[in-house]
């Protein structure tokens, strides 16, 4: 006879619910290896090996520009430019000097090498050609040292400021003013020239240049040279296979 305890205590069938995609046994560990691989192929080998044929050339070319400007500075009297036009001078502290003001005696312990005797020392024994020898000896000082005390003089020095006239002056100096820039497609034989204004100068200017290219499928890679000789060296009817990261050419392989 069966009692309601024992009905309770008999264990209810589950039912096992099947794990769709990679979740099911045996092919988690596959996909989660793929993913790894995946994973690997964009960090380590992030670029494309492609052909492309260029098409277009764009530069930019950027002139620092410089003008005077009338400026105040100071400078030591024997440092100012000839060109200046001192306006004050003042007394200003420019050192210190060391002067000798006479001297003074001090005594001194000295080390020195007193000779106190001789000893005999044997340097080497000589054959006397009937199978029998002789040792040859030498007489050499010996020494020792002795303190000694003694007077010298010695020189006294004082320390002196050292005074100088400070010169404050107008002088024309070149500065910074601006940046002058141009932009082009094309590879053009002369560069343009920078519009200076009346008191201006170049001080430095820098150029940048870019390949535009196609692959067979039209799609578009830009290259930026590494200088005007690189960027001259393509040929439009000429095919260059890229390394490329998206549409930005990682490294031409010539």
């Amino acid at each position: 006879m069966t009692t309601p305890f024992d009905k309770a205590s008999q264990p209810k069938p589950t039912r096992r619910r099947k794990k769709p995609g990679c979740l099911r046994q045996g092919c988690s560990v596959g996909c989660v290896g793929l993913l790894l691989l995946l994973i690997a192929a964009l960090l380590f080998d992030p670029t494309d090996d492609i052909t492309a044929t260029p098409y277009g050339y764009e530069w930019e070319q950027r002139t620092e520009i410089e003008h005077q400007e009338l400026v105040t500075e100071s400078a030591w009297e024997d440092e100012v430019p000839a060109e200046a036009q001192q306006l004050s001078s003042t007394r200003e502290l420019f050192g210190e000097d060391r002067v000798r003001t006479g001297t003074r005696t001090e005594t001194r312990t000295i080390m020195e090498r007193r000779r106190i005797g001789t000893e005999r020392v044997k340097v080497e024994t000589k054959e006397l050609g009937d199978g029998s020898v002789e040792d040859v000896f030498e007489s050499r000082p010996i020494y020792e040292n002795v303190e000694r005390t003694r007077e010298i003089e010695v020189p006294v020095f004082e320390v002196q400021p050292v005074y100088k006239n400070k010169v404050s002056y107008t002088i024309q100096r070149w500065k910074p003013h601006r940046t002058h820039r141009a932009f082009g497609t094309g590879r053009p034989e002369v560069w343009p020239e920078a519009d200076l204004n009346e008191g201006e100068r170049e001080k430095n200017q820098e150029r940048d240049f870019v390949v535009q290219l196609r692959d067979a499928d039209g799609k578009i890679y830009q290259y930026r040279a590494a200088d005007e000789a690189e960027w001259r060296k393509f040929r439009n009817s000429q095919s260059y296979r890229l390394e490329t990261i998206g549409t930005r050419v990682h490294k031409v392989l010539w």
